[in-house]
């Protein structure tokens, strides 16, 4: 995907670096991944990940909004039960 939003949200919810890809078409680069390996052009996916995926930019997660996220996921763990029976979430 071409949009900036759902890979700072990532960062942010999941507390994690998200490497943001120069190429925007997943589905094409895995199929030329596969090609590459297939036809013996690479010895393994990791290697031709290593040669062929470059990536854009870093996005780490912003303390602030980590925090805020945290919040709303305990909030959400209290009511979900509530809501969708006690059941829903599973452990935790």
């Amino acid at each position: 995907s071409k949009g900036q939003t759902l890979p700072r949200v990532l960062a942010d919810v999941l507390n994690m670096p998200v490497l943001v890809p120069e190429l925007k078409e997943g589905s094409s680069m895995g199929a030329a991944l596969c090609a590459a390996v297939g036809s013996g052009s690479f010895n393994s996916f990791n290697e031709a990940v290593a040669a062929m995926v470059h990536w854009e930019r870093e996005l780490v997660p912003h303390p602030d909004r980590v925090e805020a996220y945290q919040a709303l996921y305990e909030q959400w763990l209290k009511l979900a039960p509530q809501v969708y029976g006690p059941e829903a979430i599973g452990e935790v």
